[in-house]
């Protein structure tokens, strides 16, 4: 009948509407901290394209596993979509063509509660006062200096807390870090570990130019060794890699670092180069970028591109971006084509969690499943999170020049940790003055660390040749050196590489070459077998 031939073409177009919202979701989603009003409706995601009306929503058609339901009314259906992939975080991840891959992120979204215990909620309050006095602190006492500041993106060391604490719960040996210079010293003081004290001696100038080969701006560029400690207690090795202005250079040389961290801890038993599935990856790698310099710079799609050879992989890399949503003085819309700066991340089949930076909550979610991915995969997996630059580039820019109607809204936005205060007092799980009392011990201890600092200079100098380099120094001389090899072993080494295992069939010409490449005669020897 026709009534039933409606309702069979209404229920496949339930389907593709739920689909749909897997795919483009994260283009409703609520991203950006400075915009006054939600993204409107995506064309795809509306009812009327797919034939559908107010009326349907109270219906029950069949939705196939949403929320492990098997019927549902349209309405709770769209709830449900709505909840997992429209609010405050959005996320890529339809292009994976892994079908078991994709499950598991329905899993995980859909339907499933996201909220944070008080206990989690006040550790994110600590985060985020720590992050946001230190950058006060700075800005008021080294006035016109450059720092590179983290202000509008403090929920980046929300989103840090909970990659290394799940790396710490899970028994990692190292977590290595590698970062351009946008909140590289709040990253450093506060996950790393670097002493204040060592941090305001670079200020106060009190390193001796030679240490530093001139470098005025070597406290944006020298890397720090420290330990990170969990909720659970459980502590691990963080380090964070030193970098130059180009700062993306980074990315490569901290993925060497980890695998070369896990070759000396994993040694497979039959003799291969080949790295284990991710469950036995003792180390891990997170790059933090910039919106911009993600986008533009080669080597982030070269690094990506060689993530999962076996040469080079490593159980895959957590990434952040910290997306100001302005590149120097680059509007958005002139930096990249497309919808998000991290579309390079689709070559290599990543999932990218866009979260709105001004939700620390959301950011925290984003975080420990992008840390999830990774560890049950051993892939990439991206955190891309919108915030602002409160200032400009470094701090002596002016950006009003370049960004007045940007800045406008920058200008009027509430700092994170004032706006989730709130959020917690009206809840009461912290009391109203929290981070008022908070911000006052804080700011007392980075006060008498800049008095240490000014009575009694330190030079935290580059601690060199630790853990495997023990031992090594940097002298060297030109005294000869005695570089022979005993006949006996080159002649071992040449039988070795000549030798064709039995019942092997070997191309001819490299059969003739084998034979050729004996030591026995003591005569002189080619340039290739040399």
């Amino acid at each position: 009948s026709t009534n039933a031939d409606e309702q069979i073409l209404k229920q496949i177009r339930v389907q593709e509407l739920i689909n749909m919202y897997r795919v483009r979701g994260h283009l409703q989603a609520d991203l950006d901290p400075l915009r006054a009003e939600p993204p409107a409706q995506h064309a795809e995601l509306e009812l009327a394209h797919y034939g559908l009306t107010i009326w349907d929503l109270s219906r029950t058609f069949v939705v196939d596993g949403l929320a492990g339901k098997t019927h549902a009314t349209l309405d709770q259906a769209l709830s449900i979509l709505r909840d997992a992939y429209c609010r405050t975080m959005g996320v890529e991840f339809m292009h994976i063509m892994d079908l078991d891959q994709k499950k598991w992120f329905q899993q995980r979204l859909e339907g499933v509660a996201t909220a944070v215990t008080p206990a989690g909620q006040q550790r994110i309050m600590e985060k985020l006062t720590a992050a946001e006095v230190f950058e006060k602190f700075l800005h008021t006492r080294y006035v016109g200096q450059k720092r590179f500041g983290l202000e509008g993106g403090e929920s980046t060391i929300v989103a840090l807390d909970a990659i290394i604490s799940a790396a710490a719960d899970n028994g990692a040996s190292d977590v290595i870090i590698g970062m351009a210079h946008r909140g590289r010293l709040n990253i450093l003081a506060n996950v790393v570990g670097k002493s204040y004290s060592d941090i305001f001696s670079e200020f106060e100038g009190n390193l001796d130019p030679e240490s530093v080969q001139g470098s005025g701006d070597v406290k944006y560029h020298k890397g720090a060794t420290g330990h990170y400690t969990s909720p659970a207690g459980a502590r691990v090795s963080v380090a964070m890699a030193s970098n130059p202005s180009h700062l993306e250079a980074v990315n490569p040389v901290v993925e060497g670092i980890v695998r070369a961290k896990q070759d000396l801890v994993i040694r497979p038993s039959d003799g291969s180069s080949v790295v284990p599935m991710p469950d036995k990856f003792p180390g891990l790698a997170i790059l933090i970028h910039g919106d911009a310099a993600f986008a533009g710079q080669g080597v982030v799609a070269e690094t990506l591109n060689m993530s999962q050879l076996s040469g080079y992989r490593i159980g895959g890399t957590v990434h952040i971006v910290i997306n100001n949503q302005v590149g120097f003085t680059t509007d958005s819309r002139d930096s990249y084509c497309g919808n998000y700066c991290t579309n390079v991340a689709r070559v290599v089949e990543a999932p990218v969690f866009h979260v709105n930076g001004g939700e620390p909550e959301a950011c925290l979610v984003a975080a420990r499943l992008a840390a999830e991915w990774r560890s049950e995969f051993g892939e990439d997996a991206f955190v891309d999170m919108w915030c602002w630059r409160k200032n400009g580039h470094n701090e002596t820019d002016e950006p009003n020049f370049t960004q007045p109607l940007l800045y406008k809204r920058v200008r009027a936005a509430k700092p994170v940790a004032a706006r989730y205060a709130e959020k917690l007092a009206a809840e009461g799980t912290v009391p109203a003055d929290a981070l008022d009392t908070r911000t006052k011990a804080l700011f007392a201890s980075l006060d008498a660390a800049q008095q240490r600092a000014k009575a009694k200079p330190v030079e935290p100098g580059h601690h060199a040749f630790n853990g495997a380099w023990k031992g090594m120094t940097g002298t060297w001389n030109d005294d000869p050196v005695e570089t022979g090899v005993a006949a006996r072993t080159l002649k071992s080494l040449a039988a070795q590489l000549a030798s064709i295992p039995d019942g092997f069939a070997a191309h001819k010409t490299a059969a003739k070459l084998a034979q050729s490449r004996s030591l026995e005669a003591d005569g002189p020897v080619d340039w290739a077998l040399a």
